[in-house]
């Protein structure tokens, strides 16, 4: 298979994308990003283009997806063949054996409800076509994860639906624009069952309002959080567990009144991200003599169509017992990114998060935004020496000539540090909480 380096400097900016991350390797896919018109005849004053990113139409031969090797740390175009999805903006990707698979989105002015499979061996697309006729409602800014042989999905943003269909799925509807296209917001949740390629709809209980651009992510073996997103009047704060087995959800607390400042809660937001500082699967463990318990990493958001939240912020589970705590990571924020969780391969606790993409800028009142293709990587509890941070931070902007004087480990390490543009001393885990 040809592959192509890419240096990060060049890689495409863009919001709205999704990624996953599967051994050493993150996945990234779909996306749009956005440029001013330069277009004398225009009569449109500060009107965007917007540009899909990997989203190939069908006389296009776009087709790669986007590869960054955690180790290497370096970006590569993968070619992929087959029926390849054209859609990815407000899509969702998870990781099921060795498929990737994309679900919902929109193109073209369209939404999906459309599921698609990506061999990791052969990098082939199929369009999963379902045995039966039962299908979630189209939608995008939706989200999936994949539990015990099945995609399970929720929510999302999309056309409105029959009685009939509502009735059927035992969700509720809220919907926003009005005819001839009325749109809104759902809380469909739907199974994708893999080994019996057929969706399925199982009876829940207690579910969330309709939302849209937020995460259901998974905490542990039977266990998901979904926290805020878009609703109907606005953005929430709420957060929820939701058992995967039972089908059951949870509000472990509300959160405190919105009127006023408030230091133990994080405030309203929508297209944020959450990831887990623990392997889902080691939770409840004992490793070192300590029972693990996740830890949530939730990063930015946007609180206002103008306004990006600056603040990040880690959410401690033990049982059904929460407890945020606000965290300063000296980082620009950011919305519409992605985030995933690179774990560690041994028993120590050791995570990377891997930040990449999305909106850095808004303009009040505007559509004008400021995309990035920069990439953050995070590490929690990795006892990297302080001495070697503060090294490669001082030696970045060496000029060639001194920087062939250095040692060939530290100019190696230097040479790595420019091509993912920052880096961080680790952050123990357990000085979060």
């Amino acid at each position: 298979m040809e592959e192509k380096a890419l240096d990060s400097f060049t890689m495409y900016t863009r919001n709205g994308g999704c990624a996953v991350v599967h051994n050493s390797l993150m996945f990234v896919w779909g996306g749009q990003s956005s440029r001013k018109v330069d277009d004398e005849d225009s009569d449109a004053e500060d009107e965007d283009i917007i540009i899909p990113i990997d989203l190939p139409l069908e006389e296009d031969d776009n087709n790669v997806i986007d590869v960054f090797d955690i180790d290497a740390k370096l970006w590569w175009h993968y070619p992929t063949t087959g029926d390849v999805p054209r859609l990815g903006l407000g899509s969702s990707l998870c990781i099921e054996g060795d498929h990737i698979y994309l679900y919902g989105g929109w193109n073209n002015y369209r939404f999906s409800s459309e599921l698609y499979r990506l061999s990791l061996s052969t990098f082939e697309w199929s369009s999963i076509v379902p045995k039966t006729d039962v299908k979630p409602t189209p939608v995008y800014l939706t989200t999936a994860l994949a539990y015990c042989n099945r995609i399970c999905t929720f929510g999302g943003v999309g056309l409105r639906v029959s009685k009939e269909k509502q009735k059927e799925n035992g969700a509720d509807y809220d919907e926003y624009a009005p005819d001839p296209n009325p749109w809104g917001w759902n809380n469909e949740y739907h199974e994708y069952d893999i080994s019996a390629e057929c969706w399925i709809s199982p009876k829940v209980i207690n579910r969330p309002s309709p939302v849209s651009a937020m995460n259901l992510t998974q905490v542990d073996p039977h266990r998901a959080i979904l926290y805020g997103g878009r609703i109907k009047n606005g953005r929430s704060n709420k957060l929820f567990l939701f058992n995967l087995q039972t089908k059951v959800w949870f509000e472990p607390r509300e959160p405190p009144p919105r009127d006023g400042p408030d230091h133990s809660w994080p405030s309203i937001k929508s297209f944020h991200s959450c990831s887990c500082l623990h392997d889902p699967e080691v939770v409840g463990r004992r490793i070192g003599g300590k029972t693990v318990h996740q830890k949530v990493l939730l990063l930015w958001g946007k609180y206002h169509d103008s306004w990006i939240c600056p603040q990040s912020w880690v959410l401690e589970i033990k049982g059904d017992d929460i407890k945020w705590t606000k965290i300063n990571l000296n980082l620009k924020a950011r919305t519409w990114h992605t985030a995933c969780a690179k774990f560690s391969d041994s028993s120590e606790v050791f995570t990377k998060i891997l930040v990449f993409g999305g909106n850095v800028h808004v303009t009040e009142g505007k559509r004008d935004r400021v995309e990035t293709a920069d990439l953050k990587i995070l590490s929690f509890g990795n006892p990297v020496p302080r001495l070697q941070t503060i090294l490669l931070n001082m030696t970045s902007e060496m000029p060639a000539h001194l920087l062939n004087r250095l040692p060939q480990f530290l100019r190696s390490k230097v040479t790595e540090h420019k091509r993912i543009k920052s880096i961080y001393p680790a952050i123990p885990i357990d000085s979060l909480i």
